[in-house]
């Protein structure tokens, strides 16, 4: 830290500037009152004081050096947390006078000012920051650890309040509800539910709000190795606010394992400002809310369901959002979030829909099609739009993830790949639909994620030769239209009979362009689409063969690399209003019963999936055995579906009841009872938590509910074996993975 040295020489411009600070100072040395002010907002803004956490690099270092130890007492702890924080400039200048004369500021040199603010708020600081370094995870904390020292006091819920009364800090414990682990949208919160507590700080007059544990603790619950959006795999650094998806916060007074715990730093719970702070924590005294109008804990549960990175990267809703959202008759709603300029190529953002009731809660598909198919994301406008149609009534819980990507994020900066990240929980909503005019249709089975050109541009400096829209011409694809809305920023195109889609190269690349069509063989669909590229420009052309809405996806990869894979660069929603002369297409035959398609693909291994009932993939019920169960043991990071087809195509997804334990989320049943004799396909569908792979098709049975089964007529037949052909998404099986081997080769001869 710089030494400050009281200038010799003051310009005649300043000298009634130090008139006016020699005089506060001495009203300020004044005896003090023994009264602490009243519970008031704050005079200014936590960015008003610093915007940038690297002005306490050099106190936070040293307070991860001190914690490395562990202090038997008080004493010694905050004599080595203080240790050097009086410096010259402190005792020239009380620190409760530095923010009151801010004209001070100009007898500095440019970047002193940093001495400043540590020197008033370095106490407070290195108190948050011990408490949020030290790794409870790794701590034993035996019985004979007394309380009454740092070590006890930090299996308390409330470190602060004792360590700043040691510091000579003024420092008060609320308590009051938190939107903590187990809270969703619209819950309603009893006196005995969601209980914690956190800290107010005197510094310079105010009251700042700070919560130690939450700026430590990120309760990721396994979901860590979640689906990360766009990757799973688990990213650990040491930088402030930075990677590690957290799902949800904890409660201070849960007590969860420690492979469920991930503790972090989270810069965002430091002298949080109070109107963002209500969004997460409500105090059972009004004023500690110190918002200039306190609400109620009935709007305090109506509020949106917002975490930290919410804030860290100045997001704001387009308008004013409750935490429950109702759908028009069609099933529509809308979310958009305002993100600011400078972010708009670096910030990803990803999402889930899932069924809020418990009967559906671990059900990722409806009518064989993955949930999160029927949203439509966007980024355009420095603006992140989701458009939700729920394919049937009922309550949802819709989660979007966020967060910054940097250069290793990005094809040709680093390197030729990828790298893996992780997306945070930046807010979630309950979606309510109560009645639902007409039949919604799932979008075309592409990659999952985001649509238009700003993938592209994000993450392979791929630039749009952007065209002009039509009359039809929409800001999103809206809930709020009937027509077929077109803007090709947002990837959404009216084709009439073909299209031509042009981006500029910032270096060579392979592409693999696919079209997909609901419904429809995608080797079919391959004839309709080509590229080429000439003069560093990338021409992707489209023809429609028929009428009908259809998904273009875009693969890439440098030329120069040596990955066999291809990374998803960008999707286009194409809607075919015109085809003048119309083609055939190739339907998914859905019939299965007569071909033997049963047993695990290879990802059931791949994913450490166990049967623990039922080995035989065939399964024989009597006329009058109508029921049973089906038990798997799963990872818990493996997240779980399942179909039920009747031959030849009805769906009866409501024969079966899927159970996970939640004591053991390793055990997955599904209890089927079937209200007609037939021929039944039943499908279990798995995905690694976050994972944006899709939903693949890991395990089939086939279930003959008759008396006389032709379809095990051989009781000592040698099943066929099959060629197993795995799904990207929770739709139903494609044609290709019924057929058997046997078939094949004797085609071939």
């Amino acid at each position: 830290m710089n030494n400050f040295q009281p200038p010799t020489m003051v310009d005649p411009q300043n000298e009634e500037i130090v008139k006016e600070i020699i005089e506060t100072m001495e009203v300020l040395e004044q005896p003090k009152k023994s009264e602490l002010p009243a519970p008031h907002p704050p005079a200014c803004r936590k960015t008003e004081i610093y915007t940038d956490p690297n002005v306490f690099d050099e106190l936070d270092d040293k307070v991860i050096q001190v914690a490395q130890d562990d202090q038997m007492t008080y004493t010694d702890l905050v004599s080595q947390l203080t240790d050097g924080l009086l410096t010259d400039l402190e005792k020239f200048l009380p620190p409760r006078v530095m923010l009151t004369v801010y004209h001070f500021i100009h007898m500095f040199p440019q970047g002193d000012i940093n001495v400043l603010l540590t020197c008033t708020y370095s106490p407070t600081r290195a108190i948050f920051r011990w408490v949020t370094v030290k790794d409870l995870n790794v701590m034993d904390f035996t019985e004979s650890v007394d309380t009454d020292t740092p070590l006890g006091l930090l299996r308390e819920s409330s470190s602060a309040p004792r360590l700043t009364t040691y510091a000579g800090l003024h420092c008060v414990e609320i308590k009051g509800h938190s939107k903590s682990v187990g809270y969703e949208p619209g819950m309603k919160i009893q006196p005995e539910m969601f209980q914690n507590t956190w800290n107010a700080v005197l510094i310079d007059g105010d009251w700042r709000l700070v919560q130690c544990n939450w700026g430590a603790r990120h309760l990721v619950l396994n979901k860590d190795r979640k689906r990360g959006a766009p990757n799973d795999k688990p990213q650990e650094n040491g930088v402030k606010n930075g990677g590690g998806k957290d799902k949800e916060k904890g409660d201070d007074n849960s007590s969860k394992s420690k492979d469920k715990i991930r503790y972090q730093y989270d810069e965002h719970y430091f002298l949080t400002d109070p109107d963002e702070f209500i969004q997460e924590f409500w105090p059972n005294d009004s004023k500690w809310q110190l918002l200039e109008v306190a609400i109620t804990r009935d709007e305090f549960e109506a509020l949106p369901f917002v975490r930290s990175v919410f804030f860290h990267f100045g997001m704001r809703f387009d308008k004013t959002m409750g935490s429950v959202i109702d759908t028009n008759e069609r099933g529509g709603a809308d979310i958009r979030i305002r993100i600011p300029e400078k972010y708009e190529n670096d910030l990803v953002f990803y999402y889930q829909l899932r069924f809020a009731d418990t009967e559906r809660k671990l059900e990722a598909t409806y009518r064989g099609a993955n949930l999160e198919r029927f949203v439509f994301q966007t980024t355009m406008d420095n603006t992140a739009m989701f458009s939700i149609h729920v394919p049937t009534t009922g309550e949802y819980y819709f989660e979007i993830f966020a967060n910054k990507i940097d250069e290793s994020n990005k094809i040709g900066a680093v390197e030729d790949t990828i790298s893996p990240f992780r997306l945070k929980c930046a807010c979630k909503f309950k979606i309510r639909c109560k009645t639902l005019k007409g039949k919604m249709h799932p979008l075309p089975d592409c990659a999952a994620g985001e649509w238009g050109p700003k993938k592209a541009v994000r993450h392979f400096g791929l630039q749009p030769v952007v065209t002009e829209p039509s009359d039809t011409s929409s800001d999103s694809g809206s809930t709020s239209s009937n027509d077929s809305p077109e803007n090709p920023k947002a990837g959404i195109l009216n084709v009439e009979d073909s299209i031509s889609l042009k981006f500029r190269m910032p270096m060579q690349l392979q592409f693999v362009a696919k079209l997909k069509m609901n419904n429809v063989e995608q080797k079919s669909l391959d004839p309709f689409v080509y590229h080429s590229v000439e003069n560093n420009v990338l021409t992707i052309t489209a023809t429609m063969p028929q009428l009908g809405q259809y998904g273009l996806d875009l693969y890439a990869k440098p030329r120069s690399s040596e990955a066999k894979t291809l990374s998803h660069a960008c999707k286009y929603l194409l809607n075919a209003v015109k085809v003048s002369h119309p083609v055939e297409l190739q339907k998914i035959n859905r019939s299965f019963a007569r071909r033997g398609t049963i047993g695990p693909a290879p990802s059931f291994e791949e994913m450490g999936i166990k049967l623990k009932s039922h080995t035989d993939p065939q399964i024989t019920m009597e006329e009058n055995d109508h029921e049973t169960c089906i038990e798997i043991e799963v990872p818990e990071d493996i997240e779980v579906s399942c179909q039920l087809m009747r031959e030849p195509d009805e769906e009866h997804n409501e024969y079966v009841k899927t159970i996970r334990d939640d004591k053991d989320r390793r055990f997955v049943k599904f209890k089927i009872d079937l209200a007609k004799h037939g021929n039944y396909l039943f499908c279990i569908y798995a995905r690694r938590l976050r994972s944006d792979g899709g939903t693949p098709n890991v395990f089939n049975y086939v279930i003959a509910h008759k008396k006389k089964n032709p379809l095990f007529a051989q009781q000592n037949a040698v099943p066929e074996q099959v060629t197993f052909e795995e799904k990207k998404t929770g739709g139903l099986l494609r044609k290709s993975i019924f057929g058997s081997k046997k078939k094949d080769k004797d085609k071939k001869k």
